[in-house]
C-alpha cells in the first residue's frame, strides 16, 4: 500500500491496523504510522497457537520493532536454544539475550495430525516450542530475531536475517530485502542479500558501502553478496520464501 502510486490521493486517516504473516521491520512501522495508519497493532501469532504476542498502538513508537507482550490468554517463556538437546522450561534466558519463544495457553494446538513424532518434538512438558528467536526486554517487550531453521552460522558468529534486513531497509533506493546463508567455502555460509530497488541507480557497491560507514551493525553481519530481483518470493500470507530464494542461484 505505502509503494502504490496513488497511494497519496487517498484518505486513510480513519484506518486501523493489525499486522501478521511475517514481521514488520523498523523502517516499514516507522512509514506506517508517520503516513498510512497512527493506530497499528503489531502481533505474532502461528497456526498451532493463534495470537500470542500483541504490541498495543500506543506504545508502537516506544517499543518500535516490538510485537509485544504475551496477551491475556497466552503465557510465553524464551529458553536456551539448542537443537541437539531437550531443553526444559525453566531454562530461560536474561533480557537482551536471544532465545526460543515457547508458549502455552487454552489456544495452543493438542497436536499435529496423523505426525506423533512432529508432536512430541514441538509439544514438550506442557509447552509449544514454536522455533521462534525473540528477545525480551527488562519491560517483558518481545522483539524477532527470526527462525531457529533461518539463522545463518557464517565464521563461526550467529547471525539473524530479520537484523540484516533491518539495516538494508534503511538503506537509500532498497524498497524490499530479504536475507539468507548461501554455501561458502570460505565463510562456511556466507550472508547473501535479495534486494528489490526503488532507484535503478543503487548497485551492489553502495549497499557495501552503506554497510561499512553504519554502525547499526556489526562488520561481520554485512552481506557478501547482493542478488537484485524484480520481487521475493512470497507465500500467501505474506512470508517470505527463503528457500525459494536460495535454490534461485542454482
Amino acid at each position: 500500500m505505502l509503494h502504490h502510486a496513488e497511494f497519496a490521493t487517498y484518505d486513510h486517516s480513519s484506518l486501523s491496523m493489525t499486522t501478521g504473516g511475517a514481521a514488520l521491520p523498523a523502517a516499514t512501522t516507522r512509514r506506517v504510522l508517520a503516513e498510512l495508519c497512527p493506530r497499528l497493532y503489531n502481533g505474532y501469532g502461528m497456526t498451532e497457537a493463534s495470537l500470542t504476542l500483541l504490541m498495543n498502538p500506543r506504545d508502537a513508537v516506544r517499543k518500535l520493532g516490538s510485537c509485544g507482550k504475551a496477551t491475556l490468554l497466552t503465557e510465553s517463556r524464551l529458553v536456551v536454544f539448542d537443537p541437539q538437546r531437550d531443553v526444559l522450561p525453566d531454562e530461560q534466558v536474561s533480557d537482551g539475550e536471544i532465545g526460543q519463544l515457547i508458549v502455552r495457553g487454552p489456544q495452543i494446538t493438542p497436536g499435529y495430525w496423523n505426525r506423533p513424532t512432529e508432536s512430541a518434538r514441538r509439544l514438550r512438558h506442557g509447552w509449544l516450542y514454536t522455533g521462534d528467536l525473540f528477545r525480551c526486554d527488562e519491560e517483558g517487550y518481545h522483539y524477532f530475531s527470526g527462525r531457529a531453521d533461518d539463522l545463518i552460522v557464517s565464521g563461526g558468529e550467529n547471525i539473524y536475517p530479520s537484523e540484516v534486513e533491518g539495516v538494508l531497509l534503511l538503506c537509500p533506493g532498497v524498497r524490499e530485502a530479504a536475507v539468507v546463508g548461501v554455501p561458502d567455502p570460505h565463510w562456511g555460509t556466507a550472508v547473501t542479500a535479495f534486494v528489490v530497488c526503488s532507484d535503478p541507480a543503487l548497485t551492489e557497491q553502495k549497499i557495501d558501502g552503506f554497510f561499512r560507514e553504519s554502525d547499526m551493525i556489526a562488520a561481520f553481519k554485512r552481506p557478501r553478496r547482493v542478488v537484485f530481483v524484480d520481487d521475493l518470493e512470497r507465500n500467501p500470507s505474506g512470508k517470505l520464501l527463503r528457500g525459494e530464494l536460495i535454490a534461485s542461484l542454482d
